[in-house]
């Protein structure tokens, strides 16, 4: 089984300069928030359990989700992580992982929540290879040679993620581990494609 941990705790600094502003709750041009688009790409992938980790903003993000259609049931389950503001992503990371103890996942897709244009097809294509990667211990998409999100770790790898401190996410692992990454080409390049400045945002506000 392989769960995802959807990263939505951030203070959107980038996007707004300030963190007043949560990037996660822009609307594209069909009036869809950032976040909802997010969350359902990878609802409707194979991954289970879906864990959604709310840190900034919080009750904003459960109120968008609802709007959509999204609540809470034994699939899709809302996380808090209160270190968010003050450490970055790591600690929605461990926040994730540490709720995975408690499940039979034997992998987990870790994907960023400003990445709305992932399809669900290359997260069900990443986790159909996994039993095929033989002493990989992680899958990262590739598009057209460049490296993106999200990237699928083996539980072999959940202490060591659960090591991780500030805002690097898992980065320095996949630097550690390099001999144990599976580079998987995919024809998406929604894996690349994040939305994380105010530039990028007037871009969100126009697709369709």
């Amino acid at each position: 089984m392989t769960a995802a941990i959807i990263l939505a705790a951030g203070l959107s600094r980038r996007a707004s300069g300030t963190g007043t502003a949560n990037k996660l709750l822009a609307r594209n041009g069909r009036g869809r928030r950032m976040i909802a688009c997010s969350v359902d790409t990878v609802v409707r992938s194979r991954a289970n359990p879906v864990f959604v980790v709310l840190g900034h903003q919080a009750e904003a993000i459960r109120d968008a989700l609802a709007e959509a259609g999204l609540q809470p049931d034994e699939r899709l389950r809302l996380l808090t992580c209160d270190d968010q503001a003050a450490e970055g992503m790591a600690a929605s990371l461990r926040t994730g992982i540490a709720t995975l103890g408690g499940t039979p996942a034997e992998s987990a897709a870790i994907c960023l929540a400003d990445m709305p244009l992932l399809r669900p097809q290359t997260l069900d294509r990443m986790i159909t290879a996994l039993p095929e990667a033989g002493a990989a211990q992680a899958i990262v998409p590739a598009y057209r040679g460049r490296r993106g999100n999200p990237v699928l770790w083996r539980r072999a790898l959940f202490p060591a993620l659960l090591s991780l401190s500030g805002d690097a996410g898992g980065r320095e692992l996949l630097r550690r581990h390099a001999d144990q990454v599976l580079e998987l080409a995919v024809d998406d390049p929604g894996v690349l494609e994040d939305f994380d400045t105010p530039d990028r945002l007037e871009l969100f506000a126009t697709l369709v």
